[in-house]
């Protein structure tokens, strides 16, 4: 009976990250859209609301960091019991590296002949050169982002986020042991304090030669996520429903304080922001409606291939736009959106599109081969045995 019980947790707990998973689908096309969507273009009188709308598509970057942590934190559970030993963490480790290493190399070379192109058309060639190794190396090693802001999109843009994701990734096993000892209440506090220095960092000025992001200052933000996930697994046995009626919390507080103009901006608006994000993932986690429609088989392969597809935009979308050129040699990363095809809304469509396609193959074809194939030589070579297959892709 004991035993007929875990199983049943175990395929509600699936479930429940199904539906996170399909959640990375919408995150990753809402920061395409914050990057194609010109809709000053396909309208004479573009409305305020839609330009409201199209600039929070870039707070969704940071729904990827609450949900790493949120979905780390579940999946890796049994290293909660006590404090991780030295072979517990590089399995860890190899099992991150293994997923996002693959693709992100794959960005990175095929968006290099396009940013080398705009190097040394643009600047003398021993100042490319240097800038070119010296933020080709960083980004090789996943650093970009602990350098400065410009270093961090100096390369594949999209691929700021990586860099910090890794920083979170060497600190996980030490903050999940130290979170892992707090109660309920202790719990709830540190989570309080993560909201609002999350919100804090959110509006850092640039300082430090623009150095606003990086894995100390939005260390918050994935710290929100093991905190919800903690819960999440201290309250399981619950019944999840009546945890649901969270999920209308994030459009109350993004509508009303979040973006509100009547509010000046600071921490409040921002703290707001990271609220919703916490609440929209416990919710989705705890059965709410939506849950469901992103539990599909559609949705979560779309969601596996969310990864490929945040990567791999600004690489497609310069492929697309030298073919949409006539393969011109000019220098793609100075044409203006009045040139390309997003100044239609169907080449919004038609960019979408290829990327999702692209996506897809990458992530059959690439990703998920390539990450069983490291996670077992890897394994092999540092801690004696191949990794299990992956429970979440």
């Amino acid at each position: 009976m004991s035993q007929e019980k875990t199983n049943t947790g175990e395929i509600a707990r699936q479930h429940d990250l199904d539906a996170l998973t399909g959640l990375r689908f919408f995150a990753a096309l809402s920061v395409f859209a914050a990057h194609f969507f010109v809709y000053e273009l396909w309208f004479a009188h573009p409305s305020p609301a839609i330009s409201s709308i199209r600039n929070g598509f870039t707070d969704s970057v940071y729904v990827f960091f609450v949900l790493s942590g949120f979905i780390l934190t579940i999946a890796y559970e049994r290293m909660e019991s006590s404090a991780p030993d030295w072979d517990a963490r590089k399995k860890f480790w190899i099992a991150r590296f293994a997923r996002m290493y693959p693709v992100y190399l794959l960005a990175f070379a095929w968006f290099a002949p396009f940013i080398l192109h705009h190097r040394f058309l643009t600047e003398p060639t021993g100042l490319a050169t240097r800038k070119a190794v010296g933020s080709g190396l960083a980004s090789v090693f996943l650093v970009q982002s602990w350098i400065s802001d410009r270093f961090a999109v100096s390369w594949n843009g999209p691929a700021w986020t990586l860099s910090i994701e890794t920083g979170f990734y060497l600190m996980f096993p030490w903050l999940l042991r130290g979170i892992v000892r707090l109660g309920t209440a202790g719990l709830v506090a540190l989570g309080a304090v993560m909201c609002l220095l999350a919100g804090w960092a959110y509006g850092l000025p640039p300082i430090l030669d623009n150095h606003a992001r990086n894995p100390v200052t939005m260390l918050p933000v994935f710290v929100l996520g093991i905190i919800a996930a903690r819960l999440y697994l201290r309250w399981h046995s619950l019944p999840q429903a009546r945890f649901a009626i969270l999920l209308p919390i994030p459009a109350v507080l993004y509508l009303t304080v979040a973006n509100a103009q009547w509010l000046p901006s600071g921490v409040l608006p921002n703290t707001a922001k990271f609220l919703s994000i916490v609440c929209l993932i416990y919710g989705l986690a705890s059965r709410g409606w939506p849950s469901r429609l992103l539990s599909r088989p559609i949705m979560v392969l779309l969601g596996e291939a969310s990864y490929s597809f945040y990567l791999l935009q600004l690489a497609v979308y310069y492929s697309v736009l030298w073919v949409w050129l006539r393969f011109s040699s000019r220098d793609l990363l100075t044409v203006t959106p009045g040139e390309a095809p997003q100044q239609h809304w169907w080449g919004f469509l038609l960019l979408l599109a290829i990327n999702q396609a692209v996506a897809l193959l990458a992530f059959i074809y690439i990703e998920r081969p390539l990450r069983i194939t490291l996670r077992n030589r890897l394994g092999i070579r540092f801690v004696k045995k191949p990794l299990p297959r992956p429970a979440v892709m």
